[in-house]
């Protein structure tokens, strides 16, 4: 389960393991709020005082050690 927390305070949690990747998780979230076009819409994986944007094609897990 990995919590998703948007702009606006929203949060929505959705099912993720290591091999999931960023477009993946952007697919699952668009579906689950009914967004109909996915142009524009990105990860941003947040650390304590960094932030880093999640790239399409990385593994999650990849990218919580970049931000790292």
């Amino acid at each position: 389960m990995l919590p998703i927390t948007f702009m606006d305070g929203n949060t929505k949690t959705l099912l993720a393991d290591s091999a999931t990747t960023a477009k993946e998780l952007c697919q699952q979230l668009s579906e689950r709020i009914g967004l109909k076009d996915q142009f524009g819409f990105s990860l941003y994986i947040a650390l304590f005082d960094k932030v880093s944007p999640a790239q399409p094609h990385s593994l999650l897990w990849c990218c919580l050690n970049v931000v790292q």
